[in-house]
């Protein structure tokens, strides 16, 4: 992304030469390119590319808060990414060629936060396809180059740029098939953000949102708010459909015990009646299941109770390992 004064970080060899290319070329371009692993669901790699192309080029002509949203989408996630190259001891002040690159890394991140920072609604965003079809952003006149700190990792930072994009808007319309997938998703995935100060956060879209103390481990913390947000979206289906059954739901008397690694035991009220479903990250957190009680009340509630909106701070110290 050329930021003003900024250098992308490059690795030595193929990485270093791949950014010359491209600065020569003067074309700011997506590397989807060869050598992009498989998706862990085994889903090719081209797909990611595919469906980001697809995103890009349908959002062109979208009112500008639209197009604002998707940069953020992209720098938050590009964020993420390139901060989670970094690791523990890694910023250590000597000149080895490593060291060198961890800092590189580290203050290209800060760069794309500043960027990222902002953005706002009116911001000027273009979204722009080069000479051979790849597509690149324009945000204030800034060209922003979409890459992946390693080759290796440009099909998933395509993929969760998708899926943050997506969890923000409808993408029926702009993504081939993605209305049947959407379909299979559970209802209540996260929205990744990075707030100021830096403050960390994920959010349901449905009224709660787990703030976190820190930046450290950023991926761990996305695969923790997914799993948590799918538990608790199970729940809540499973809890609204033992009512509609009839059974009384007493909130006081909500109780989880892992029955073992596969099945947590849910005791609803006084009379024992109970839950047999997988949730094993709320069951061995009774504060943080707590501190979101009101929102699974709502949740399950449904229309029939008024929605609330839930912040959870510190998060990391309600969650056993954090």
């Amino acid at each position: 992304m050329p930021l003003p004064g900024a250098v992308r970080p490059a690795r030595p060899g193929a990485e270093r030469q791949r950014v010359r290319r491209l600065a020569a070329c003067c074309v700011l371009a997506l590397a989807a390119s060869a050598g992009v692993p498989a998706w862990a669901d085994g889903e090719p790699a081209a797909r990611a590319s595919s469906e980001f192309r697809q995103l890009a080029l349908g959002l062109r002509r979208t009112p500008r808060p639209v197009r604002s949203d998707f940069a953020v989408a992209v720098l938050r996630e590009m964020i993420a990414m390139y901060r989670a190259e970094i690791k523990p001891g890694d910023l250590a002040v000597d000149d080895s060629a490593y060291a060198r690159w961890s800092r590189s890394v580290s203050g290209f991140a800060d760069q794309l936060q500043a960027a990222a920072d902002r953005i706002a609604p009116g911001t000027p965003v273009a979204i722009l396809s080069g000479p051979d079809g790849d597509v690149y952003l324009e945000v204030q006149g800034r060209p922003i180059i979409v890459s992946a700190p390693r080759m290796a990792r440009q099909a998933a930072l395509e993929r969760s740029i998708v899926a943050h994009f997506c969890d923000q808007y409808p993408c029926d319309g702009l993504i081939e098939g993605y209305s049947e997938r959407s379909g299979e998703r559970i209802d209540a995935l996260p929205h990744w953000q990075f707030r100021v100060g830096p403050v960390p956060s994920c959010s349901t879209g449905t009224g709660l949102e787990l703030l976190f103390n820190s930046e450290r481990r950023l991926l761990e913390k996305r695969e923790l708010c997914r799993q948590l947000f799918a538990e608790l979206a199970a729940l809540a289906r499973a809890l609204a459909a033992a009512q509609r059954r009839g059974v009384a739901l007493e909130w006081d008397q909500l109780r989880l015990q892992a029955v073992d690694a596969a099945t947590t035991q849910v005791l609803v009220n006084r009379a024992g009646d109970g839950l047999a479903l997988s949730l094993p990250t709320l069951a061995a957190s009774p504060r943080l299941l707590g501190s979101v009680l009101p929102w699974l009340i709502s949740a399950t509630e449904g229309a029939g109770h008024r929605g609330i909106l839930l912040v959870v701070t510190n998060t990391e110290d309600l969650v056993p390992g954090w």
